[in-house]
């Protein structure tokens, strides 16, 4: 886009928005997600506003980027930058709270540190850890990920009751309720989850809380490698108590600068049931190591540690495979690095067991001479491994050549029919990149 065109498009933006709402030049620098910076940046501060800029932007055939707060975003997540990012982050307000029906909706901006500072008064929490800090509403269900507690509690898929929502060419629609025994409009709201922006721009979420547990405690048990506690990881998962997450990573001491492995279990709820859970686990995993419960300040810490591990990295990759077979997923996550040569830096890796999920994050790839193309070949070879076993692989984060190499190969000709199809009724004019948040 020219100096030119880009100045146009912040102007023609700011003829709908009021001109705060509005950034475009080094004011947009901090939303550089793609590759480059973006003609301008709007930040619609209701529903009707983010229709008003998808209709002129369908009309004229911007490129918009959806996004939430900006926590997601990072540099080189595609080649070439859009004409226009569309932000939530304005949009903070509480819609509707009910503390007797365990429901809230909220715009799609406020984060969840601050639907927490709502709630917890309330004695209420949203048991949901997703990957990263400060993440907002609209961000977690469009990219749909989530963390340690997902074996327990589930994903944004099990806890978003309803969407409102406004679609590329600035129709604005609802799906779902605000209530739990309300399930109309259900499927549509698992099709948005996870669609991370490419179907519409999410401005409103109802979500289902929970009440806040009398107790939470971390038990941990420390080895020396990750083969070493797989088998306790798997059995904690297979036990007739149900932990709120099962954890298992290698995870970086405060001093010295050494690592360790670690088996986090977590245990929640009232104190007898916890306190029947914690003998259960001791004496199931006795044989695997000692378990050791942590003070509440080492316990955030931890936990906090798991949320951080993707942050700064350069490749992030979700593979999976059944609970049971994670001692598999480790043994394919090590291939890939141990391939690599050792010329980039150590992977960080985390297993969220009891969904056989595992996290890899690698801080620093080396760039030379054809780095893209073997990464490709790699990350294809790791593909093919994980479909032989029924597995998955996700690339939920590469420089833009790689992403560009990896392109038709991550999804399924049958994939990308579907998602032609949806796009031509949600998105007629192509113009929502649904790029990372």
């Amino acid at each position: 886009m020219s100096v030119a065109s880009t100045s146009g498009l912040a102007s023609a933006v700011r003829g709908i928005l009021p001109r705060k709402q509005v950034l475009d030049g080094e004011d947009g620098q901090r939303w550089i997600g793609s590759g480059g910076t973006p003609g301008a940046v709007a930040f619609p501060a209701s529903t009707d506003e983010a229709a008003r800029v998808l209709t002129r932007a369908s009309e004229e055939g911007w490129t918009v980027e959806p996004v939430g707060s900006g926590t997601w975003l990072w540099p080189g997540s595609a080649g070439t930058p859009p004409d226009l990012v569309l932000s939530a982050s304005g949009m903070v307000r509480v819609v509707e709270y009910d503390p007797a029906d365990l429901t809230v909706t909220a715009e799609a901006g406020m984060t969840l540190p601050a639907l927490a500072s709502l709630v917890t008064p309330q004695h209420q929490w949203l048991p949901f850890d997703p990957p990263g800090r400060s993440h907002s509403l609209g961000a977690v269900a469009a990219t749909g990920v989530w963390g340690p507690l997902g074996a327990a509690w589930g994903g944004p898929r099990d806890l978003v009751l309803g969407l409102r929502a406004v679609t590329g060419d600035g129709r604005a629609f609802s799906a779902g309720g605000r209530v739990v025994k309300n399930v109309a409009g259900f499927d549509l709201v698992r099709l948005l989850i996870g669609s991370r922006g490419a179907l519409a721009f999410i401005t409103e979420v109802t979500m289902r809380l929970s009440s806040l547990p009398e107790v939470d405690h971390t038990l941990v048990m420390r080895g020396s490698s990750l083969d070493e506690l797989v088998d306790g990881a798997v059995r904690a998962c297979a036990l007739s108590v149900t932990p709120a997450a099962v954890e298992l990573f290698e995870r970086e001491v405060p001093l010295g600068g050494k690592s360790e492995v670690a088996l986090a279990v977590r245990v929640l709820g009232g104190r007898e049931r916890v306190d029947a859970e914690e003998a259960v686990l001791r004496a199931s995993l006795a044989s695997s190591g000692e378990l050791t419960r942590l003070a509440p300040a080492e316990a955030d810490a931890l936990w906090r540690e798991v949320r951080h591990l993707e942050e700064g990295a350069e490749l992030v990759l979700r593979l999976s495979l059944t609970p049971a077979r994670i001692g598999e997923l480790i043994g394919l996550a090590q291939t890939l690095f141990s391939v690599a040569g050792g010329q980039e830096e150590r992977a960080r890796m985390a297993v969220h067991a009891g969904t056989g999920v595992l996290r890899l994050a690698m801080p620093k790839l080396r760039v030379d001479s054809g780095w893209d193309e073997r990464w490709a070949g790699r990350l294809e070879d790791l593909m093919g491994a994980l479909s032989k076993r029924d597995g998955t692989l996700t690339v939920t984060r590469a420089p833009a050549p790689l992403r560009a190499r990896l392109k038709g190969r991550e999804s399924s000709p049958v994939d990308g029919e579907l998602m032609s199809g949806l796009k031509a009724v949600f998105d007629p004019a192509g113009i929502l990149s649904g790029g990372d948040r």
